[in-house]
C-alpha cells in the first residue's frame, strides 16, 4: 500500500481552479520534487494533503486513512505527515527546544525529559547543537528552517512535506538547509518537496512532478523531465531554467 494515494483531487476558488484533476501515489522511500511555474497550485496541493486547505473534491488516503472522511481525525493524518513551510512558522514566544518538543509532549504523550533528549539529538543532526535555549528572533533564516525541519521530524512522521523550504533564504543559508534535506534522504525519509532548486531536485529526487494547467502535466525520473521532457510546456519551462542558470 502506498503512503499517500490521491485520485481526482480538485481545489476551486471563486476566481480560479489551481487544482483541476490531480492523481498520484507516493510509496515509502520515494523523494518527489514538485516543480512548475508560480501560481500553478504546487503549494495548494501540499496543503490539501494534510487538510490545511479544504479540497473541493477527490480522494486522499494517507497511510490507509481517508483524509476526506468528515469523521476523520485530522490529528492522525498530520502525525503521519510532517510539514515544513517556507516561512518557518516557529512559535516566536518559545525557545528552540520548546518549539521542537511541544508536539511530541502534547500530541504523542512523550515524557518531557525524553522529548528534550530526543530534541537535543535532532538539533545535533541538523547542525544546531547547543542552540536549545535560543529564541527564533536570535537565529538566521537558515537556522530557523533547520529548527522547523527538526520540529517536523520530532513527530516521527511517515512522510515529510516541504513547501519551498529555501525560497526565503540567501545562497549560504539555502545550502545549509539543502544539506539537512540530503541527510534525511540518505536516512530513507519519504519526502515531497515543492522547490525551485532545480539542480538539487535533479540530484535528490526519485521522481519529478511538473504541475501546469491544474494537473500533473508531466512526471518521470529527473533524467526524463530535465533531459528528455515529452511535452511542450515542460520543455519550455526546463529551457527557461537552463537559461537562468547560465
Amino acid at each position: 500500500m502506498s503512503l499517500i494515494h490521491v485520485e481526482h483531487l480538485r481545489r476551486e476558488f471563486p476566481n480560479s481552479t489551481p487544482l483541476k484533476d490531480i492523481s498520484f501515489d507516493v510509496n515509502e522511500g520515494e523523494i518527489i520534487s514538485v516543480i512548475g511555474p508560480s501560481g500553478t497550485g504546487k503549494s495548494t496541493m501540499l496543503r490539501c494533503l494534510n487538510r490545511l486547505e479544504q479540497p473541493t473534491s477527490g480522494t486522499i488516503l494517507v497511510d490507509g486513512i481517508d483524509a476526506m472522511d468528515p469523521a476523520c481525525d485530522l490529528s492522525q493524518i498530520r502525525r503521519r505527515m510532517g510539514m515544513v513551510f517556507q516561512s518557518f512558522n516557529l512559535f516566536e514566544n518559545l525557545n528552540v527546544i520548546d518549539n521542537i518538543t511541544a508536539g511530541p509532549i502534547r500530541l504523542l504523550g512523550i515524557p518531557k525529559e525524553q522529548a528534550y533528549e530526543e530534541g537535543s539529538a535532532l538539533l545535533r543532526r541538523v547542525g544546531l547543537e547547543g542552540r536549545e535555549n535560543r529564541f527564533p528572533e536570535q537565529m538566521s533564516g537558515g537556522q530557523k528552517q533547520r529548527v522547523a525541519i527538526a520540529r517536523a521530524i520530532a513527530m516521527k512522521p511517515r512522510i515529510l512535506l516541504l513547501d519551498e523550504p529555501t525560497s526565503a533564504l540567501d545562497p549560504k543559508m539555502t545550502n545549509e538547509v539543502l544539506a539537512v534535506i540530503r541527510m534525511l534522504a540518505e536516512d530513507g525519509m519519504t519526502m515531497m518537496i515543492v522547490t525551485h532548486e532545480m539542480k538539487f531536485a535533479r540530484e535528490i529526487s526519485t521522481r519529478v512532478f511538473y504541475l501546469d494547467e491544474g494537473v500533473i502535466y508531466e512526471e518521470g525520473t529527473p533524467e526524463q523531465i530535465y533531459d528528455h521532457p515529452q511535452k511542450e510546456k515542460t520543455r519550455r519551462f526546463i529551457e527557461g531554467l537552463k537559461e537562468t542558470e547560465l
